[in-house]
């Protein structure tokens, strides 16, 4: 247990444990390829390549491409996943940082925040605000947007 709470909020990259399999799959299939590829053409010098064997090794090429497809599919998808746990990472430590200076401020009793601190701090957590005319039920409506920079519990 850490004395930081941002510590606790932190996470480790949930796609590592898997494009590191993935790519190691690559890696194997790779090597199964260059194995066939280097059988089919030294069987082809050697003249030792029938027909069948060589319908069944073209196909097992064509299966070993397929499967390498799939895998490149799934790190892509495991990147843009990567790419938005980044994103989640970044926008807590801003959020950190933000409370932080702003806790700092806060112990001098006569702090007054500017204008532009409370725009910020206001477009930050995406705070709005809708005003209606008097007489009208609600008179407001006040919402902030806090899942931007909440991670989500998993």
């Amino acid at each position: 247990m850490t004395d930081d709470p941002l510590d606790e909020q932190k996470t480790i990259d949930p796609t590592v444990g898997r494009r590191k399999q993935i790519k190691k799959q690559l890696a194997k299939l790779k090597d199964e390829r260059e194995a066939l590829q280097e059988d089919l053409i030294r069987w082809s010098k050697e003249r030792k390549l029938d027909r069948n064997t060589e319908d069944r090794l073209t196909k097992e090429l064509k299966e070993i491409e397929s499967q390498e497809q799939r895998y490149n599919s799934e790190l892509q998808v495991d990147d843009s996943i990567r790419r938005e746990w980044e994103k989640s990472q970044i926008k807590l430590e801003r959020l950190h940082q933000k409370c932080i200076a702003m806790q700092e401020k806060l112990k001098d009793s006569n702090y007054q925040p500017t204008d532009k601190d409370k725009r910020d701090m206001i477009e930050f957590f995406g705070i709005t605000a809708i005003l209606w005319e008097k007489g009208h039920k609600p008179r407001r409506k006040i919402q902030g947007r806090f899942d931007d920079i909440v991670l989500p519990l998993r």
